[in-house]
């Protein structure tokens, strides 16, 4: 599935879905727009380090296309986002199961491609008193 810049509406359904789906415990919390931040425990408080995914298409057609392309789109994932979101939706999991030593968060990120999405989550990270560690992004 691929959705413009600012409108990942099912592209971040999909992935709370997964991610919920193997881990009930997983708190999620909105960064504006569509973009969300998945974490167990209370890591927010200890400074985590969050691994930023960005999950929005561009407009375009796939070039080469296969079973798995976007249909009936005028987007598609040419920079590669929907790889960077399964493999957060990934590590996500086995974040909130502790299966990775120290304290981390994901943040998927809408709105990447047209600017919007880093300053939303941004502010609302400072609205939260969110102070990471560190920011990761791919």
């Amino acid at each position: 599935m691929a959705e413009r810049s600012g409108h990942e509406e099912k592209t971040a359904a999909v992935l709370r879905e997964y991610i919920s789906g193997r881990c009930p415990e997983a708190h999620f919390i909105g960064m504006g727009g569509r973009s969300f931040l998945v974490f167990g425990g209370d890591v927010l408080a200890e400074g985590p380090v969050i691994l930023r995914c960005d999950m929005d298409a561009v407009a375009g057609r796939e070039s080469i296309v296969k079973p798995y392309s976007p249909q009936h789109s005028k987007y598609a994932h040419l920079c590669g986002h929907d790889g960077h979101a399964a493999a957060g939706a990934r590590m996500a999991v086995d974040i909130v199961k502790g299966k990775l030593k120290g304290k981390a968060a994901v943040l998927f990120q809408g709105a990447e491609e047209n600017g919007r999405g880093a300053s939303a989550a941004c502010a609302r990270a400072a609205d939260l008193a969110i102070t990471p560690k560190a920011v990761i992004g791919f």
